[in-house]
């Protein structure tokens, strides 16, 4: 640069005007400073003095969102767009002119993104599919892969609702959704509770059968047959145990019929935001006859009061029949007053097919309103004793069971009604939850004012700025991919590692370069020890893609080539800016069983990329700015010029 006089901005930071950006980089889940400066040049008209003019380069990038992924030129520069700046936010700053994009603010979601196997749906022209870019397998009964759904959709995360929902540019998941509308999401999650809580309602019961059966069928034949009995401390803890559950049972099933009652408002178009305790079991008389009946068999659940440790024996009995019906409970079809009478036909009957304790339709027992409601239990138990004259058996075996007839359970009848219901609608892609997420894209733009540059993914850490600067905050992380394994081996983990991809497409969803993670930091620590946490460079592939569909015979292949060690993804072209999008996913083509954890989330990682310009960028001859020094500052210890 041809120079005769320095000119100074000022001596004070805040008013510096002048930098440039050499490296760019993109940082998920990761926080770093930045800066968005302008170049100012000056030529002055005042006679005998001589000014040069700045040469500069720069490498500049911005997150795209809805407006800016259709038209480039509504990205913005502006003073003050970097995220150190007071008051600026990080999403601001993401969206103009800058060096350095983070994703690390939760209304992006990256905390989200989950990466399952999945296959990139590529045609034979290298083109990725915009509305479905992965096939997901759906399996057969035997567990093989039995075909491939190109099913994916892609959106933007919505912080308010906590899910991504499948419109809109920028940073975007890439997942399986249903196409439901409110109303019929709403539908759809009121019924799938009727289902969850009489289930809970009905394993609340089998357990309490399970855990306290033999301890009520033993106390049941006991008080039937020796008036002497004397109830013991651990018959009312027996009991009081089952009344919990039993008042478990009955509040799930209560809960359960209002979500039936939701469901059916819903579709009728009621407010699909009204709580559920706007649903009263009390005021039923719009319903349907199935909801109807599901109320009366809910009243009649009658739950008994928990005893006092103190509890006499008449009214330990009294408990025990509000929950077994000990007058409508059978030991082998003889009702408990006529086991003493009948033990040696009781007796006769181990022999042959074992001892049966039933609650039958005619019970009115906990027990058995709710099994009629839910569905029938049954448990195997221990009676203490048999016991009549000189006959005297202990620890029999037998099993205790509910029977409620042929017809089907009351809310098995009230899910069937339910699910027989259709709620018309389209969804709009704003009203679509993606449920399941494959992997994700992040939607780029870059310009550089050099002639014939390259972009290139820069895989080594750089200055983002100035090369030679030594300041921390404008130094780039490279591009890397950093895991921590969960209960996997070196060859479980190298694994996946590999089948960790990254595609770069073009503004048509072509396909420009493929990379992939250098493993090689793993060779000496392969076979069955545990795997460790660590980080794990990117580096350009030649990579080949099948077309899902098979509706062609040629295959698209995609051959890196390098400048400088470093990958090439695209030309870039001189003053105008470039689209590219960056596709994150687990090709399933490669991983299988081996590969993964049984018992947890095989590992968690986070994604750094940075970029730069295969073109020399020639930074503005201003040494202060190197290191974020001006003229005038004092204390510059990090090679700053302080030259006036």
């Amino acid at each position: 640069m041809n120079k005769t006089k320095k000119m100074s901005f000022g001596g004070a930071k805040k008013k510096l005007m002048g930098a440039v950006c050499m490296l760019l980089v993109a940082s998920i889940m990761m926080i770093s400073a930045t800066y968005a400066w302008f170049t100012l040049s000056t030529a002055p008209e005042i006679t005998g003095i001589t000014t040069s003019v700045g040469a500069n380069g720069n490498l500049e990038m911005a997150l795209l969102n809805n407006t800016t992924y259709d038209d480039l030129s509504q990205i913005k520069s502006a003073v003050g767009d970097s995220k150190d700046t007071d008051g600026k936010s990080i999403t601001q700053a993401n969206i103009t002119w800058g060096n350095l994009v983070d994703l690390s603010d939760t209304s992006y979601g990256t905390s989200s993104f989950k990466l399952n196997p999945s296959i990139p749906v590529v045609g034979s022209d290298g083109v990725v599919s915009s509305t479905t870019p992965l096939a997901t397998a759906s399996y057969g009964t035997d567990g093989r892969v039995k075909a491939l759904e190109t099913n994916t959709v892609t959106g933007i995360y919505n912080a308010d609702k906590g899910a991504f929902y499948a419109a809109g540019k920028g940073v975007r998941g890439i997942g399986v959704a249903s196409a439901m509308t409110p109303q019929q999401q709403a539908f759809r999650v009121a019924v799938a509770n009727v289902a969850a809580d009489t289930a809970i309602a009905k394993t609340a019961v089998q357990n309490a059968l399970n855990m306290n059966g033999s301890a009520l069928g033993s106390l049941a034949v006991n008080m039937a047959n020796n008036d002497s009995y004397a109830a013991t401390t651990a018959d009312i803890a027996a009991i009081n145990s089952v009344i919990d559950s039993v008042t478990t049972a009955k509040e799930k099933l209560g809960e359960a019929i209002q979500y039936a009652m939701m469901a059916e408002a819903v579709a009728k178009n009621a407010d699909a935001s009204k709580e559920l305790t706007a649903y009263s079991l009390e005021d039923y008389a719009d319903t349907t006859p199935a909801i109807t009946n599901a109320i009366t068999g809910y009243n009649a659940i009658v739950v008994p009061a928990k005893l006092e440790e103190t509890a006499n024996t008449a009214t330990v009995k009294e408990a025990l029949k509000g929950l077994l019906d000990t007058d409508h409970l059978t030991l082998n079809g003889y009702k408990m007053a006529e086991v003493k009478t009948h033990i040696f036909d009781i007796v006769g009957a181990m022999s042959g097919g074992g001892l049966v304790l039933v609650m039958d339709s005619t019970n009115t027992g906990s027990f058995q309103k709710i099994a009629a409601m839910a569905g029938n239990i049954s448990a195997q138990i221990t009676l203490a004793e048999l016991k009549h004259g000189d006959v005297s058996m202990t620890d029999v075996s037998a099993t205790m069971r509910t029977d409620i007839g042929s017809g089907a359970p009351i809310m098995a009848t009230l899910y069937s009604a339910l699910s027989a219901i259709t709620v018309e609608g389209t969804a709009t892609a704003e009203q679509t939850v993606i449920s399941d997420l494959y992997g994700y894209a992040i939607d780029m733009a870059f310009r550089t004012n050099a002639a014939g540059s390259k972009l290139l993914l820069q895989t080594d850490a750089a200055q983002r700025i100035y090369s030679d600067a030594i300041d921390t905050s404008t130094q780039g992380g490279g591009s890397y991919m950093e895991f921590t394994p969960t209960s996997l081996n070196n060859n479980q983990f190298k694994g996946l590692l590999n089948s960790v991809k990254v595609l770069f497409l073009d503004s048509s969803n072509t396909i420009l370069a493929v990379a992939g993670l250098d493993t090689s930091s793993l060779s000496g620590a392969e076979g069955t020890a545990a795997a460790v946490a660590g980080k794990f460079p990117l580096k350009m592939v030649d990579a080949n893609f099948v077309d899902v569909d098979n509706t062609s015979t040629t295959n698209f292949t995609v051959t890196h080539t390098e400048v400088s060690g470093r990958g090439v993804i695209t030309d870039l072209q001189q003053n105008a800016a470039t689209r590219i999008s960056v596709m994150v996913y687990l090709d399933g083509a490669s991983v299988d069983n081996s590969m993964v954890s049984v018992d947890a989330q095989s590992m968690t990682g986070s994604l750094n990329l940075q970029f730069s310009s295969s073109a020399s960028l020639v930074p503005m001859d201003y040494t202060p700015l190197h290191n974020r020094k001006v003229t005038g500052d004092t204390g510059d210890t990090g090679g700053g010029n302080t030259e006036p």
